[in-house]
């Protein structure tokens, strides 16, 4: 399988861009809306454009209105499928690659006053609860977090208006809103309730990725 390519690369940049339109129509297709998350939506929003160093395109959606059908389309249009993290119901995070350039795609789950998503394995990302936003990126019609520059700031800090020259930025480490399965099930079993944390526990387990 290939590996996923930096968008310095303008084949590799145009293959994002490429990727993004054809996986958002998909998603479209199915009922579900998509949303540019984390790099993606940092290079769109500061930079007007994707981000030279990054390697994938980060695009979440809805848990209500998640219907995994979606993924058997992809294949039929040649995608791979790059990785698999959480499980069905919660936590679910898959990344399809084509042409070298990787799309994750992660289920936003939805409390009443919050919103968290599984990213690598381990980690979650919290989020107070926010709408989508449309726009129009390039003729790909998608959407943004509302509240844009505090989503993006709790990701990257404060700085986040200044590229990252030095690589100090770590996925895990840095995010303000980043927590450790652990942490993070203790913290919100109350919210989402036990019996979905013990199947995506039971399903990660399985898949060998916890």
């Amino acid at each position: 399988m290939a590996t996923p390519q930096l968008f310095r690369d303008a084949v590799f940049k145009k293959a994002a861009f490429d990727n993004l339109q054809e996986v958002t129509t998909v998603l479209k297709r199915y009922g579900m809306d998509s949303c540019i998350l984390c790099g993606t939506l940092l290079g769109y929003y500061r930079d007007g454009d994707l981000i030279p160093m990054d390697h994938d395109v980060d695009l979440g959606i809805l848990s209500s209105e998640f219907n995994p059908s979606y993924e058997n389309e992809l294949y039929r249009l040649g995608y791979e499928l790059y990785d698999w993290n959480g499980c069905t119901n919660f936590g679910y995070e898959k990344s399809f690659i084509k042409n070298g350039v990787a799309v994750d795609i992660w289920v936003i789950n939805e409390a009443e006053d919050r919103m968290c998503l599984c990213v690598g394995k381990e980690i979650f990302y919290e989020y107070d609860r926010f709408e989508f936003e449309p726009i129009n990126w390039n003729g790909i019609l998608t959407h943004k977090p509302s509240d844009t520059e505090k989503h993006i700031e709790r990701h990257y800090g404060p700085d986040w208006k200044i590229p990252d020259a030095n690589k100090k930025w770590h996925w895990k480490r840095s995010p303000l809103h980043a927590y450790h399965y652990i942490e993070y099930i203790e913290k919100t079993k109350h919210i989402y309730g036990e019996d979905i944390f013990k199947q995506y526990l039971q399903e990660c387990h399985n898949k060998g990725s916890l």
